[in-house]
């Protein structure tokens, strides 16, 4: 019985050093073995191709030689790595030495930008804040795979900067390694294979040597023709895995965790991007007349095939190859159902992507009728060595109540001689004498009203003998939301794992589990 997913258990690491690995290590090498046990008897096919033969023919693309070994794979997006994401590697490379497989990363290159600049954590004059060190205009929509490369002086611009903004630590820091191998491509085609090329430098040394290819490169094969060709019961079985999904969450609305797919008007949207050099990825849409398919993106026709070309692979790639002018690539579900059945035996998430795999689930049931195989699940918390103020959401609540406290029960805060003592001996009368009018003249409203605003006045007064307490209170809860404040630039999980030492990013190797 193959093991399956807590979802319960999938939260963000609280504490520095923390780890996240589910289900629990010692049964993530048995799950998969069964994985790869299941797929292997539960053979489907896909246009004219067997479920088992699209499975070497994605394997044949990274590796000939090791297409009948365990692959163990994960992904992400070619973005600043933090150790929470990259604790996905080390684990997928342990697992696979283990099982004396493959570990295999897909860089997911057509993914919208989110960034183009490398955030660090930077001291100004009074305060720590975080800066972002652009290497590259910003421009909504574009996929990774647009960025154009960067020259040796770009780079090297990019890296002063960098280091000026981070200052002493810098030179502690493993950027230099990053830079140095981005720095080495030969020839790169884009930004991408210098991003890589730097964070596979950090990798080599802690052992993880991941098999690494560009999703939009290996990606689709006999799948994407059966979308294309098949079309309306993919749409079918995409929607009713989100309503399944959002029913279990009892999530409303239609537009979350993502979008349903829509027809517009004849045309049907398919879970794809188009994507050309330079351009926003484009929401795809089909059409089809009799045997002939047209391909949008958004309203401009990218290519026209025939539904006969389609129905085996064999005359089917090259009419893709042929027929598009512009390039397809997957949506996130789409790629990880494609990765889950016909690249993995087991596929690593983060939390993120295993909290939504649920709809893949949903879906592999409805499409292919056949169980879908088991994932795993890694994450980690790593923080920066920066100098975190003590403070805590209590303290704040602790400061707003000194604050309402000191308004309503002024006589915990002053002594009891002088004045005060008289002013504290007139209010116990008061306190007193409203009591016995709630009691006993509860329709005595204007001698109630009169009573409650002297008991005012008195707290005033008691206030007076301190003038500056409040002020003092009110100055301690703003330094307190000041810290509090810094401190999500000083404990932040999110920084790029350049930004360490290596002693940093071993302490976290060490504290996740070996197999």
């Amino acid at each position: 019985m193959r093991t399956r997913l807590d979802y319960g258990e999938l939260r963000t690491p609280p504490g520095h050093g923390d780890t996240l690995v589910v289900p629990p290590p010692d049964q993530l090498p048995e799950l998969a073995v069964d994985n790869r046990r299941y797929l292997e008897s539960h053979p489907f096919c896909v246009l004219d191709v067997s479920s088992l033969e699209c499975r070497r023919l994605a394997r044949r693309q990274l590796q000939p030689d090791l297409v009948d070994r365990t692959w163990i794979v994960t992904g992400h997006q070619p973005e600043f790595t933090h150790p929470g994401v990259w604790a996905k590697h080390v684990m997928t490379q342990r697992l696979a030495d283990r099982l004396g497989g493959v570990a295999a990363n897909l860089v997911v290159d057509h993914d919208a930008v989110k960034s183009t600049a490398l955030v660090v954590p930077a001291r100004g004059p009074d305060r720590y804040h975080m800066v972002p060190v652009p290497f590259a205009p910003y421009k909504p929509g574009v996929p990774y795979e647009s960025l154009p490369p960067l020259s040796r002086p770009q780079l090297e611009d990019f890296a002063s900067r960098v280091k000026s903004a981070y200052g002493p630590r810098y030179d502690n820091s493993l950027m230099n390694v990053f830079f140095a191998a981005a720095a080495e491509v030969p020839d790169p085609a884009d930004w991408v294979d210098q991003k890589v090329a730097g964070r596979r430098a950090i990798d080599a040394l802690f052992g993880v040597r991941m098999l690494e290819t560009r999703a939009h490169q290996v990606w689709g094969g006999p799948l994407l023709a059966e979308i294309l060709l098949d079309a309306e019961r993919f749409f079918t079985c995409y929607n009713e895995a989100l309503d399944e999904y959002r029913r279990q969450l009892h999530i409303k609305g239609r537009m979350h965790p993502i979008p349903d797919l829509v027809r517009d008007g004849e045309k049907m949207e398919l879970p794809l991007w188009a994507v050309r050099p330079g351009m926003p990825r484009q929401r795809v849409f089909w059409a089809r007349q009799g045997n002939r398919i047209t391909a949008f993106a958004e309203d401009e026709r990218i290519g026209v095939l025939e539904a006969r070309h389609l129905r085996r692979w064999q005359t089917a790639q090259p009419a893709l190859e042929a027929a598009l002018s512009a390039g397809l690539r997957p949506r996130a579900l789409t790629l990880t159902i494609w990765a889950r059945l016909f690249l993995a035996d087991l596929f690593i998430h983060g939390i993120g992507g295993a909290k939504y795999d649920r709809i893949s689930d949903i879906f592999i049931r409805k499409y292919y009728e056949v169980e879908p195989p088991g994932i795993g699940c890694v994450s980690a918390t790593l923080r920066l060595d920066l100098p975190a103020h003590p403070v805590s959401e209590k303290d704040l609540r602790d400061a707003r109540w000194r604050i309402r406290d000191v308004r309503h029960n002024p006589q915990r805060y002053v002594n009891g001689d002088g004045k005060a003592a008289a002013l504290l001996a007139e209010r116990a009368e008061l306190l007193a004498r409203s009591d016995y009018l709630r009691r006993h003249s509860p329709r005595d409203r204007a001698g109630r009203r009169d009573v409650f605003e002297r008991i005012h006045q008195v707290r005033a007064k008691l206030i007076e003998l301190d003038s500056g307490i409040l002020e003092r209170f009110a100055a301690d809860q703003a330094r307190i939301l000041r810290q509090l404040d810094e401190n999500k630039v000083l404990c932040s999980r999110e920084y790029f794992i350049g930004l360490f030492g290596r002693d940093d990013l071993q302490y976290l190797c060490d504290r996740l589990p070996h197999l």
